[in-house]
């Protein structure tokens, strides 16, 4: 019965861990991200070359509207050893975290 209740309490132990853990994680303000349309990634002379097409930001949520007669879209290019260091490139120049939306990447 001892040895039951141990196992009981371990459990619970554990459940509690996972849920506090995962709601605890790294959260970024939307802010603080910028919204990825399309990617291109090309690789010559031993580099990955990363083509971002990113909405622009910086007057959403002004006073101001947006001036649907110009392009909201911001292309960015980055070199790096990996996709990931041109990724990590193209974030520092935006000096934002870009966010992939999941349903919209398809490789082609």
């Amino acid at each position: 019965m001892k040895k039951r209740k141990i196992q009981v309490v371990v459990v619970l132990f554990i459940a509690a861990v996972t849920l506090l853990s995962s709601s605890f994680g790294r959260q970024v303000d939307i802010e603080e991200r910028v919204l990825c349309h399309a990617m291109g990634v090309d690789y010559e002379n031993g580099e990955y070359n990363v083509s971002l097409q990113v909405f622009k930001t910086q007057s959403m949520g002004s006073d101001t509207p947006l001036d649907v007669s110009q392009s909201n879209i911001q292309t960015v290019n980055c070199k790096g050893r990996s996709i990931r260091d041109a990724i990590e490139g193209c974030q520092y120049q935006l000096g934002r975290e870009i966010f992939f939306w999941p349903s919209s990447n398809n490789m082609l």
